[in-house]
């Protein structure tokens, strides 16, 4: 069959607009502009599935291969990445996770401000709109943040009363740290009163890990899937 090969945009003379077979073009350089200019598209389509399609296996792999055992969400209280580390490895130790199969999480990206006008409303949105995610998939199991964001979701009820599920040994050491919110399931539900969060500032912990916040309160979530892996963080907190 016989082909005429455009001109090239750049270079007039990519090669002579000539009547040619393919076997016609003279050296290779020349042969390989030809198949890309006609091929590229092409090439670029089973590139863009590959990678997808390799995307979609590797993440289907990580979540067969791996269980999640832990996920504690930070609010307003950014950490170095070193101290990151630091806190993640800390408590993989302490709960003796196996690195083999088991991941946590330790997620410290949000910032929430209900302040008029501030100048985090863009991050405030974001953060608002990820925790949503993260609590409907139950997700988050521990939650740390200041006394307004944690009053915020205590009295929508998206927390646990402590009082309910932590053992007596540790609801009788942590007494005079328990926080105290009546939760509203809805604006017309009556508020039932419970020990929603505990009060960790000034804490050992708050020190060694660059918790700053002027009131730092840790909860649990409601939903949580993983209640014991979270009564043990509140353990390893206290160092109980």
């Amino acid at each position: 069959m016989r082909i005429e090969l455009p001109k090239n945009n750049k270079k007039e003379s990519y090669i002579e607009r000539t009547q040619l077979t393919f076997k016609d073009i003279k050296g290779f350089r020349k042969k390989v502009q030809y198949i890309w200019e006609y091929y590229h598209i092409l090439f670029f389509t089973v590139i863009l599935c590959a990678v997808l399609i390799g995307g979609v296996a590797m993440s289907v792999y990580q979540n067969i291969k791996y269980k999640t055992v832990f996920y504690c969400t930070i609010v307003n209280n950014r950490l170095t990445e070193e101290t990151q580390q630091a806190l993640t490895q800390d408590f993989s130790d302490y709960i003796q996770l196996n690195p083999e199969n088991e991941i946590l999480t330790i997620d410290n990206s949000l910032v929430i401000d209900y302040a008029e006008n501030s100048p985090q409303q863009e991050n405030t949105y974001y953060s608002i709109e990820k925790l949503t995610a993260l609590f409907a998939s139950r997700t988050v199991d521990c939650f740390i943040s200041d006394s307004t964001v944690t009053e915020a979701y205590a009295t929508t009820a998206g927390f646990h009363d402590l009082n309910q599920i932590l053992p007596q040994d540790m609801l009788d050491a942590l007494s005079d740290r328990l926080v105290t919110f009546v939760a509203h399931e809805n604006e017309d539900a009556p508020g039932v009163e419970g020990a929603y969060s505990i009060d960790i500032t000034g804490t050992k912990f708050a020190e060694q890990y660059g918790i700053y916040l002027d009131h730092a309160y840790v909860s649990i979530i409601v939903n949580s899937e993983h209640v014991d892996s979270a009564v043990a963080f509140i353990r390893f907190i206290f160092g109980l």
